[in-house]
């Protein structure tokens, strides 16, 4: 009997193991106690990379795309699963680690892995369309689509646009760094497109605006401040109607107008407001408010329009993946192996989930569910409550 029932226990732990990680209350005191905002929906492991090597780090960030989702691994592989239950359809295994963010048009999914190679996939069977050698350096952020047209960067600082359908280079232009002093971290800005203009931001804090057809250079802004060591604007841009904001790692962050097609879109970009805020990952815009994962470890709250502050609130340790936001909760994870689910109103942190060995990549919310993968190879669904 007492062997039946150790089976028993050891089948239920085995069962409900991936979805019992320690979920922390962060609340105490006489403060208001939250309910916890998510149900957990399912856990799918991904395949590990090399067994010796020293420290698994997964930086891709999940994206979801027709009800499936697909997210790269550090083993060289990047997947698709179902994401309603985390079962995998199909795998794909690219030539380096693909810690990239995909991009989608129609029946293709685009990503870049960390030896400079660039792949259109088939989305329902993860057969090759096509592939683009010659990007020279690694591709961690999302490309930009256009028409006909495929926009990527790379870490050394170079624009390619490439024929959406064959992969067929249409132009390439390098980044001249204008400042080669400091130091500089991985990441790099992904392409925006704005009436014609393909904008993307540098290592030297420079963001800088190219025509679309030609690749020809419309404008440059400098967003560095001073004489920082990190001058980097590494975030991927985020455009509202004709609001750009972009911030650099040791810079300030930067609400910029920019100017309609039909005035001159080679008008360098008139500061609407400035904050001392340095970041490196990606916004949330939800209302009238914009958040901010800062470099200095603090979620900001700002009224979008004015850039004045709503909140600002230290979370965890380490360093803040890009803030996702849906009603009253903001998702925001750590790489000191917690998740965080934030109130939009006050900035009180409702709880505090763990991740098996941190997060480096984003998470990302698709109808009431959140996503994310841990450095532990744990790619995770729950569903926000309210």
């Amino acid at each position: 009997m007492v062997k039946s029932r150790t089976l028993i226990f050891i089948f239920i732990f085995l069962l409900f193991a991936p979805f019992a990680d320690a979920v922390k209350i962060i609340k105490k005191g006489s403060g208001p106690v939250y309910k916890i905002p998510f149900r957990p929906k399912w856990v799918s492991m991904i395949k590990k990379g090399k067994l010796f090597k020293y420290q698994r780090k997964e930086f891709a960030s999940p994206r979801v795309y027709r009800d499936l989702i697909f997210v790269g691994a550090d083993s060289h592989y990047f997947y698709c699963l179902k994401s309603k239950n985390g079962h995998k359809l199909w795998r794909f295994e690219a030539k380096g680690a693909v810690h990239s963010v995909p991009s989608f048009s129609e029946e293709t999914v685009f990503f870049g892995d960390n030896k400079g190679i660039f792949y259109a996939l088939d989305i329902k069977t993860g057969n090759e369309r096509w592939r683009f050698n010659d990007a020279g350096s690694e591709i961690l952020a999302p490309a930009a689509i256009h028409e006909n047209t495929i926009y990527l960067t790379t870490l050394e600082g170079k624009l390619i646009a490439l024929d959406l359908h064959s992969g067929q280079k249409n132009w390439e232009l390098t980044h001249a760094l204008q400042s080669k002093k400091g130091f500089t971290i991985r990441n790099h800005s992904g392409p925006v497109l704005f009436q014609g203009a393909v904008i993307v931001g540098f290592a030297d804090g420079v963001l800088a605006a190219y025509s679309e057809k030609e690749g020809n250079p419309l404008w440059e802004k400098d967003l560095a401040a001073g004489e920082g060591s990190f001058r980097d604007v590494d975030m991927t841009p985020l455009i509202e109607e004709n609001r750009l904001y972009a911030a650099g790692f040791q810079g300030d962050l930067f609400c910029l107008e920019l100017t309609p097609k039909k005035s001159s879109n080679s008008t360098v970009p008139k500061v609407l407001w400035q904050q001392k805020i340095g970041s490196d990952v990606g916004f949330a815009i939800q209302d009238d408010v914009l958040y901010v994962s800062g470099s200095d470890g603090i979620l900001y709250a700002l009224n979008k329009m004015s850039g004045v502050k709503v909140w600002e609130k230290k979370i965890g340790r380490g360093g803040l993946s890009a803030p996702a936001v849906l009603k009253s909760t903001v998702v925001v994870a750590t790489t000191d192996k917690e998740v965080f689910f934030v109130n939009t109103l006050n900035g009180d942190i409702k709880i505090g989930r763990f991740a098996k060995k941190g997060v480096f990549g984003d998470p990302t919310i698709d109808g009431d569910r959140v996503y994310y993968l841990s450095n532990g190879g744990r790619l995770y669904s729950l569903k926000i409550v309210y």
